[in-house]
């Protein structure tokens, strides 16, 4: 079916025919990117409105941006309402490791409209039918249970397997796609050292951190050995990024390659699925300790 434009769902870019004519989503070219936001031709939604302002009230209403507070930092506006992580996901905003900044300061940097993003946001949050647990109504202690039972659980379940299809497809491809060699010895490194960050999360951090929240208004022992181990875990968390940005690199941001086999669609399938799982599990650590900083401040001595 043909449209007289088409629509990006992210960022709101309109796509027109040549001349102003009709358009069908199949004449764009299937590696066809939005030249706003970068989102895939899947993103586009045809429409059949006079002007673009009608499209985009039936969508979101304009006023419903005013709900993102642009100040608010990445992690805080994601911890809100989970959904939205798909939103920086595909605008290539990291909402993880660098979740500290404010979404003002990630959209200048990204050189895109601050509003177009919020519509975005909120069109997202419009979109979801389900309940979504609001993680600013959270305890602290909720939001660890949260982080270990899913996060903690999810990584101790997938890294195995998908470490095997990593060690296969390197071992039947790597002679034609020497990249894949380097990606097994990534892998193995990055699959360790995050599995001995989160046992000791488990181990010690966080109940560490519970009980540094309990003590209220006195600077503590146990604030300073925090103090100590929250900045150790910050460092972890920026290499993951790293990691995890040159995993997306060495697989060409999860291409399957012409003479790639079912496994090799599988590994690359299952390492976009861990990396954005990481990026909130990362996402709500760091907002974690954000409210920790805000609600506790004073049981640390550089409060």
């Amino acid at each position: 079916m043909s449209y007289p434009r088409y629509i990006c769902t992210i960022c709101k870019y309109v796509a027109e025919g040549p001349g102003g004519g009709d358009l069908a989503v199949a004449d764009l070219a299937e590696d066809f990117q939005c030249p706003s936001c970068g989102a895939a031709r899947s993103a586009f939604e045809g429409c059949q409105c006079e002007s673009y302002p009608l499209f985009e009230a039936s969508k979101v209403a304009p006023a419903a941006a005013d709900a993102i507070n642009a100040q608010a930092s990445l992690a805080a506006i994601v911890m809100q309402y989970p959904p939205r992580a798909q939103v920086f996901e595909n605008l290539g905003i990291d909402y993880c490791c660098d979740g500290g900044r404010s979404l003002a300061a990630a959209c200048a940097e990204k050189g895109l409209p601050v509003l177009s993003v919020a519509l975005a946001l909120a069109a997202v949050t419009n979109k979801h039918e389900t309940v979504e647990r609001d993680f600013s109504r959270m305890t602290l202690e909720e939001i660890v249970d949260d982080i270990q039972s899913i996060h903690h659980q999810c990584l101790r379940r997938e890294f195995p397997p998908v470490s095997k299809l990593v060690d296969k497809v390197a071992a039947v491809h790597g002679a034609s796609h020497p990249e894949l060699l380097e990606l097994k010895r990534l892998f193995d490194v990055f699959k360790d050292e995050t599995l001995a960050h989160i046992d000791e999360e488990d181990g010690e951090v966080f109940y560490l951190l519970l009980e540094v929240a309990r003590a209220e208004s006195t600077i503590t022992t146990e604030g300073a050995r925090l103090e100590d181990f929250l900045a150790e875990h910050k460092a972890d968390h920026k290499k993951i990024g790293r990691y995890l940005a040159r995993v997306r690199e060495l697989t060409g941001d999860y291409k399957m390659p012409a003479d790639g086999c079912a496994s090799y669609k599988a590994m690359l399938s299952s390492l976009e699925n861990l990396e954005k799982d990481i990026h909130l599990h990362v996402s709500k650590e760091n907002y974690l300790i954000e409210r920790l900083n805000e609600e506790h401040c004073s049981v640390f001595a550089k409060c």
